[in-house]
């Protein structure tokens, strides 16, 4: 095995990871697309982190508790918000331009929050880290970073991750990147729904290889639905939503019907600032009560005037698609954005299989429970993907044993017939494993994908990216709807209409492993 540690993926996580490890290891960065289409490039808020002397890392853990509807891990949630301030601003001194008033960062204010720390660079923060990060990785001589890298999945053996399996588009072959050690960074999952927030490539991939080599794998229930992307029409036929930052009502945007009726007016204390799983289910709800497309965010008590300079992303992003927000109200409708669960790790980023680690949003470590607090994700991704580095540079590895090579046995449909299937998917899921759900859906849900299944192992006669995606999306879609219809009670981001109260006796984490699945379907 070679002396280099593997990151798939190539956002904040995966890059801080490779940053904090280069002057030790030579690391490998794998990207399937382009290293600036993530998640973390598309982040438009902020990073959350204690600055104000009006604020306390105790405030900062009882709002994150409180947005975790019990099942927030208080460890993890303390290390996060106590070790995060210092991260942050090394990534101010890496370069990270955040907005600046009289030399300290302007600090918004966000859904759930008690105070004002969201540390932004206007509504550019994720691409602002990115392109930061990605200018220092690409610089660093111990870090390759490799675009277009098709990783096809883990090599496992006895228990131990041992590298990665790639295919090469160009050769028409399979080869094997050794590794002491891997780092899963691939995000999240947002394209198993049919509208989502999230990048192109977010299809689980990480989160499925690991399933697949028998990891343990938590609390996919809990997807985040954001309450206000832009509503187009033609929304169903992009790969991704245009997002509007809850930033824009932290400044003072209220949610209102057609007829500019107050949303939130009388449904929670902090109206259109409550927390977002609670909104994203009001708006769901007036909608299909109403029968109609989408709700308005009214921006009348915004500086209307420098809107255009505060938001600049959204500003010119709502211009192109032909609406003026200085003169315009914007339609927003929810869309599938975070998942608070995914590989089980701990907080030094192991997961329960020797030898791999993973970060950010492709991980759980517990922080978010049943609903993240806005701008914790990228927090989360800063400090544990820095826990994971100094986790690997503490750890001694072994030789492997032998000079065995992993088998390679999987085909997927063309590149063509997997489109046509992923649509199938986001469809089923959007309809099933959405905001809402109830026993007969999640059941019905997971009858289809199976079926579906069965369709795809017989067209399954080719090698394709769309097609492994396919694959990697069929097993996240199994994880959410199995997931839901085990947890029989309703909690943050998880509402059954059928089980509509919290339940004490689910004050726990739903654990999926493939071991317990091949079990249940022996059974």
């Amino acid at each position: 095995m070679e002396d280099k540690i593997i990151v798939i993926g190539s956002g904040l996580a995966g890059l801080f990871f490779a940053l904090s490890i280069s002057e030790h290891k030579k690391v490998l960065v794998l990207s399937k697309k382009e290293s600036l289409e993530t998640n973390t490039n598309y982040a438009q808020g902020g990073i959350a982190a204690v600055q104000d002397a009006q604020d306390s890392t105790q405030n900062h853990i009882e709002d994150t508790l409180k947005a975790g509807k019990g099942l927030g891990h208080q460890q993890a949630v303390r290390i996060m918000i106590e070790q995060g301030p210092d991260l942050v601003r090394k990534l101010f001194r890496t370069g990270v331009e955040f907005t600046m008033v009289n030399g300290s960062p302007e600090l918004w204010m966000e859904g759930g929050h008690t105070r004002k720390r969201i540390w932004h660079c206007f509504d550019r923060t994720g691409e602002s880290i990115e392109t930061t990060l990605l200018k220092a990785v690409i610089s660093h001589p111990n870090i390759e970073v490799r675009d277009q890298s098709l990783v096809w999945d883990l090599w496992i053996e006895e228990g131990c991750c041992r590298g990665a399996i790639l295919y090469d588009s160009t050769k028409k072959n399979f080869y094997v990147e050794p590794a002491q050690a891997v780092l899963i960074a691939t995000g999240g999952v947002g394209q198993v729904y049919r509208y989502t927030t999230n990048s192109r490539i977010s299809t689980g991939d990480g989160i499925a290889m690991a399933y697949r080599g028998c990891a343990e794998i938590a609390n996919m229930e809990f997807i985040q639905f954001h309450p206000t992307s832009l509503f187009e029409p033609d929304a169903h036929l992009k790969e991704k939503s245009f997002l509007i930052s809850e930033a824009v009502r932290g400044n003072g945007a209220i949610l209102v019907s057609q007829d500019g009726q107050e949303i939130m007016k009388g449904k929670h204390p902090k109206e259109s600032l409550a927390p977002r799983d609670v909104i994203a289910r009001e708006i769901d709800s007036y909608i299909k009560k109403h029968n109609q497309n989408f709700v308005y965010l009214d921006l009348s008590k915004m500086d209307i005037e420098n809107i255009d300079r505060k938001f600049p992303n959204i500003y010119q992003g709502c211009l192109s698609r032909g609406i003026d927000i200085k003169k315009q109200n914007i339609p927003v409708v929810p869309a599938a954005h975070y998942i608070c669960g995914g590989i089980k790790i701990d907080v030094d980023g192991r997961t329960n299989i020797e030898n791999l680690f993973a970060a950010g949003e492709a991980a759980f470590t517990g922080v978010h429970g049943a609903n993240r607090l806005a701008s914790n994700s990228l927090l989360e991704a800063l400090v544990f993907s820095k826990r994971a580095a100094d986790t690997v540079l503490s750890v001694e590895f072994k030789n492997p044993r032998g000079n065995s090579k992993p088998d390679i046995k999987y085909f997927s449909p063309d590149k063509i017939t997997a489109k046509q299937f992923k649509t199938l998917v986001k469809n089923i899921l959007w309809e099933y494993g959405g905001i809402v759900r109830n026993n007969e859906g999640l059941k019905r849900g997971l009858e289809e994908l199976e079926n579906l299944d069965q369709d795809i192992q017989q067209k399954s006669n080719s090698i394709s990216s769309n097609g492994l995606e396919l694959k990697n999306m069929m097993v996240i879609g199994k994880l959410i709807l199995a997931s839901a219809l085990k947890r029989k009670e309703s909690r943050g981001l998880h509402y059954r209409t059928d089980f509509p109260d919290t339940d004490k006796n689910y004050e726990r984490d739903t654990i999926c492993t493939i071991h317990q699945e091949r079990r249940n379907d022996e059974s």
